[in-house]
């Protein structure tokens, strides 16, 4: 019985990163967008406006956090 639990564990883990690994996050509507952080480390900074497009939601897309960025020092 120990054997079938461990097994189903691994099955549902694997399927679980599988299906986040190829989650496509929604296209935004087109316009101007605002966006507000908050934290504690970010009191008192202004929301930030952002014009988005088809091309710039996905460039932002291809630029998410976790994928490595090619840094050229000028």
């Amino acid at each position: 019985m120990r054997f079938f639990e461990l097994f189903l564990f691994v099955t549902l883990f694997v399927a679980t990163v599988v299906a986040a690994a190829s989650f496509d996050p929604p296209k935004r509507k087109s316009g101007l967008w605002e966006i507000k952080v908050s934290s504690d480390y970010s009191k008192g900074m202004p929301a930030m406006q952002q014009c988005i497009d088809e091309k710039t939601d996905d460039l932002m897309k291809n630029e998410m956090p976790g994928r490595k960025r090619k840094c050229l020092r000028t």
